[in-house]
């Protein structure tokens, strides 16, 4: 696992023991899925449940949920409804957000999506000691699995407030696009990549065909 960041590396380092609390973002319209992906069949459960028992049961992160409609399962922390997914995902993210200074005014965050199901919790808790152990003058850290991008993606309270800053289908790629964020590279063997979404009908097939050791990587 290899650290780079945006800012000079011999900047000063930092061990921060600052409170990370996961959002996760699970109130899109699925619009080119056909149906809520949160609550397709996944291993036993749902996409959505196996997610967040993956945050809070197994990497132990307290979790805020942002969910439209029914409350569903989920391994316990507190959920936030959002009545307007249609404003998109900023407002889904700044939902969670403020639900985390609500209820952990100092923490900082960590946000998931609901739709990345292959996110383990080695994968997070690789993520949280980077964020814990990194330069300063980064505020933000984005992991790279084999290249590409991915979640969690931590913030510290200034990258929080940046984030208020977002509107409409607007999500942290855009905030990432500025200065101040750093990456961790976590390698990715003979499992799927953590960074793959299920969008669609075909990537729902194509991540249970690789759930079952179907087809091979």
């Amino acid at each position: 696992m290899a650290m780079s960041t945006t800012k000079n590396p011999r900047a000063e380092q930092r061990a921060d023991s600052t409170p990370v609390v996961a959002v996760l973002l699970a109130a899109g319209l699925s619009s080119r899925m056909g149906r809520g992906k949160q609550l397709l069949p996944w291993n036993g459960s749902t996409m959505l449940s196996s997610v967040a028992d993956c945050i809070a049961r197994q990497a132990r992160l307290p979790l805020v949920l942002v969910h439209q409609g029914a409350v569903p399962a989920y391994s316990g922390g507190v959920a936030v409804e959002n009545a307007a997914p249609e404003q998109g995902l900023s407002h889904s993210l700044k939902l969670g957000l403020d639900a985390v200074a609500q209820g952990w005014p100092t923490a900082c965050a960590a946000v998931f999506l609901a739709d990345q199901p292959f996110v383990t919790a080695s994968d997070i808790a690789a993520a949280v000691a980077a964020f814990r152990q990194r330069e300063k003058g980064c505020h933000a850290l984005r992991p790279v699995y084999n290249g590409q991008v991915g979640h969690p993606v931590l913030l510290d309270r200034e990258a929080v407030s940046w984030a208020f800053r977002l509107e409409g289908d607007r999500g942290l790629r855009d905030l990432l696009a500025v200065s101040g964020f750093c990456t961790v590279d976590i390698e990715v063997n003979g499992r799927p990549n953590p960074a793959w979404d299920v969008d669609t009908p075909s990537d729902y097939r194509q991540a249970c065909r690789w759930l079952s050791g179907e087809d091979r990587l």
